[in-house]
């Protein structure tokens, strides 16, 4: 009895494993023409570093942003506990759906990270100190906000900015939120950038998983809140 019940345990893992690594190989797949330029900071100068940054942030919008969100129109299908779909079709088939809003909003989150990145030089390197705890907390914040607009852009039909504003508002009225979504997702980073055979593999399908069951318990409770608010004032 022990030994099947071992048994039936090992072969869920393996289900799950396969199923983050088969995610994580398409959402690549997808990226290629980032991945290349990416591959390419491993040799560069600091004068071809702006170059590849500038070529990234070029090509985010239009490849990196609408495969990330079929990703996590993926991984949105598993938290909310239909793990058995098609991974290949229901990544493609978000990918569709989603790729206009998606590439809107990698314009819109591109120019905030590109004025991340311009302000790093201004407020932390010339001015080091406080700077670099607020620096870090703005960095928080946005990171959070950005995997919001993610989850927020697969799971609620809204229009674009108000996946924008709503996602911005969840992201900044939720600081234990952003904590935890940091904090998980920067152990998952740090595992996968020590054990380096696991980040081609697991990185991008784990945090998406991660960041959206985090997102999802918050609407779950923000929409029970709201749905109460009638209840007690009739009460």
């Amino acid at each position: 009895m022990e030994l099947g019940n071992m048994m039936g345990g090992f072969y869920k893992v393996s289900v799950w494993v396969l199923r983050f690594l088969l995610t994580n190989l398409i959402w690549l797949l997808f990226n290629v023409p980032i991945v290349l330029v990416g591959m390419n900071f491993l040799s560069a100068d600091l004068s071809d570093l702006l170059v590849l940054t500038l070529t990234i942030a070029v090509l985010a919008p239009f490849i990196l942003f609408p495969a990330t969100s079929a990703l996590f129109g993926v991984v949105r299908k598993w938290v909310m506990g239909d793990a058995e779909i098609p991974i290949f079709s229901t990544f493609l088939t978000c990918y569709k759906e989603n790729y206009l809003r998606s590439m809107l909003g990698g314009v819109v989150f591109g120019l905030v990270w590109i004025g991340w990145a311009m302000n790093y030089y201004l407020f932390v390197y010339e001015n080091p100190g406080l700077s670099v705890v607020i620096y870090s907390l703005f960095t928080m914040i946005l990171f959070t906000w950005t995997v919001y607009f993610f989850s927020y852009n697969v799971h609620f039909e809204v229009p674009f900015l108000t996946s924008v504003k709503n996602s911005f508002i969840l992201a900044v009225g939720r600081p234990f939120s952003v904590l935890g979504v940091v904090m998980v997702n920067g152990v998952i980073v740090y595992i996968s950038t020590t054990l380096t055979f696991l980040f081609p593999f697991f990185i991008g399908s784990i945090t998406a998983f991660l960041s959206f069951m985090f997102f999802y318990r918050l609407a779950q409770k923000a929409i029970y809140q709201q749905s109460a608010k009638p209840v007690m004032q009739e009460l």
